[in-house]
């Protein structure tokens, strides 16, 4: 059984050392084969790096190191071409004018590893651009650029958006070299996790192709489905062997915490890489692993967090939302759309596309972000001092709506709400109604939110597979006032006949208590 690669971003040392390497060179051979400037972006922690790597050996000529993989017994030529690569998360950016100064010397050292003489007064683009013609013509051949992580040194001051918006120009200044460097250049490939318009950002490098959300790379980082059976099996057996368990039910649940991500129309999704190996790392040296959120951990940033705070209001963090294409692709610093942040980021993918309307719905990808995620922001809104003090309230909240024991809902959410500290100040109603949601969707209950009818809205639905909650939310009102306006608005309606139990439920939250004070229902 080989070992797993799990932290190696490496492609040279993962095949010395004989670790796993899962052979995606076919779909990479695609892509030099028809086509030559390529933007892709994809998650943190999804293998971007490594598939810089891997590109890098290809174009320097290793042919040796592709034995047994797709690319060896193919046309492709192995011709050596110059290799310029960038790691921009590598490059100190604590300012604008730090960034520009370490980009300079990342440069340099560039020039100085080929033994090439400079100017010292050169501006970063100014000596790019001259490395890359000076390599090109002392090796008589075009010259490959990888960048990694472009964007990383704008996501580093997103939440300061005078930096970025420096940051952004100096990045735009060095990229936009290339366009007149083409009779010089082989190959290029920007990878990293936002898309920042091409106006924006990629100013005047207009041949440069976005294969973000295109079908053919769908699949050329994160794994299938035949990938994890093929290339794991082994591991995957190991697991079922210490769980006690059998290898089908294991991978039903492999699937269930870290599969569900879609990048394109084509119906295919795969699996997080980084959680996959590290579960199948962990179950096989620890008898006591368990699925958890890796990948996760690795790193939610605060700005997003805050961000999902402020724009809590209309829930599209944590509920199922269509969007088009352009709200996908577009990020936009100065508006910073919450679903756009989500996608790219990878804490919401594409679940359906809607083709008549060329649209698409984005949700959680797999119970490994949605319940991590909903955890973090509902511990951010009450400020609650542990994820111990929240873990086990979901439970009791399914059981008492199970129970239709609405002194102990109201209980349940009580003690949530009080977790909430004084110094925050809330006036709307949607902070309370967020709260509420945030609650049920960590358990994984259906809760269906502002639902239009023909005269109004539902402001939240909860269905059981025996009944249907409908619930009216009020705040510094009544519970009875919220119970009444369901039934003279007639919310009801759509839900009869379904063969369930329908049972209005009114909620009304006090300002001064600061907290749920009434619940009430009455059943169909």
């Amino acid at each position: 059984m080989k070992s797993l690669s799990l932290g190696i971003q490496t492609f040279k040392e993962i095949i010395d050392s004989k670790h796993l390497y899962i052979d995606k060179t076919k779909h990479i051979y695609d892509l030099i084969k028809h086509g030559k400037c390529y933007f892709l972006s994809r998650p943190r922690r999804f293998g971007k790096s490594l598939l810089c790597s891997t590109l890098e050996q290809i174009f320097l000529g290793n042919k040796e190191l592709f034995k047994d993989l797709w690319i060896y017994d193919s046309d492709y030529d192995w011709k050596p071409h110059p290799v310029i690569r960038f790691d921009m998360s590598g490059i100190p950016k604590k300012t604008p004018a730090i960034f520009a100064s370490s980009l300079l010397k990342a440069v340099q050292e560039i020039a100085e590893n080929n033994q090439i003489t400079y100017k010292p007064d050169l501006l970063p683009e100014e000596l790019l651009r001259y490395i890359i013609k000076t390599l090109s013509v002392k090796h008589n051949t075009r010259v490959v650029i990888i960048i990694d992580e472009y964007d990383d040194p704008i996501l580093k001051h997103i939440d300061n958006k005078k930096a970025a918006g420096e940051t952004k120009e100096i990045l735009r200044d060095f990229y936009k070299i290339f366009k007149a460097l083409d009779e010089y250049i082989q190959f290029i490939l920007l990878t990293g996790i936002t898309r920042f318009s091409k106006v924006s950002v990629f100013s005047g490098l207009n041949q440069l192709e976005d294969i973000t959300m295109a079908s053919r790379a769908s699949n050329l980082l994160g794994y299938t489905q035949n990938e994890l059976e093929t290339y794991f099996t082994e591991h995957i057996e190991a697991a079922a062997e210490k769980r006690g368990e059998t290898v089908d039910k294991v991978l039903q649940q492999i699937r269930y915490w870290y599969n569900g991500y879609r990048f394109s129309k084509k119906v295919l999704s795969v699996y997080n890489p980084y959680s996959v190996m590290s579960y199948l790392k962990a179950v096989t040296i620890d008898d006591d692993a368990d699925f958890s959120n890796y990948w996760f951990k690795t790193g939610t940033p605060t700005f997003l967090i805050k961000l999902m705070e402020k724009s809590g209001s209309d829930y599209s963090g944590i509920e199922p939302v269509r969007v088009t294409q352009e709200d996908l692709e577009d990020f936009n610093i100065e508006t910073l759309p919450i679903k756009t942040i989500l996608y790219q980021a990878g804490y919401l993918t594409i679940s359906e596309f809607h083709r008549m309307e060329q649209q698409y719905t984005i949700d959680f990808p797999n119970n490994e972000v949605r319940e991590s995620l909903i955890k973090r922001l509902l511990s951010s809104m009450t400020h609650a001092q542990t994820y111990a003090s929240i873990e086990n309230i979901p439970k009791k909240l399914l059981q008492a709506l199970q129970d239709e024991d609405f002194d102990k809902l109201k209980d349940i959410l009580y003690k949530i709400y009080v977790e909430i500290p004084h110094t925050i100040k809330i006036a709307s109603e949607k902070y309370y109604q967020t709260i509420f949601l945030l609650a049920f969707k960590f358990f994984g209950i259906k809760i269906d939110v502002e639902i239009a009818t023909n005269i109004g809205r539902v402001d939240a639905t909860i269905t059981l597979p025996d009944k249907i909650y409908i619930i009216e939310f009020k705040i510094d009102q009544s519970s009875g006032i919220a119970l009444q306006q369901i039934k003279d608005k007639k919310y009801y309606e759509q839900f009869l006949g379904k063969n369930k139990k329908v049972i209005l439920v009114g909620v009304n939250f006090d300002t001064k208590a600061r907290n749920i004070t009434e619940v009430k229902s009455e059943c169909l």
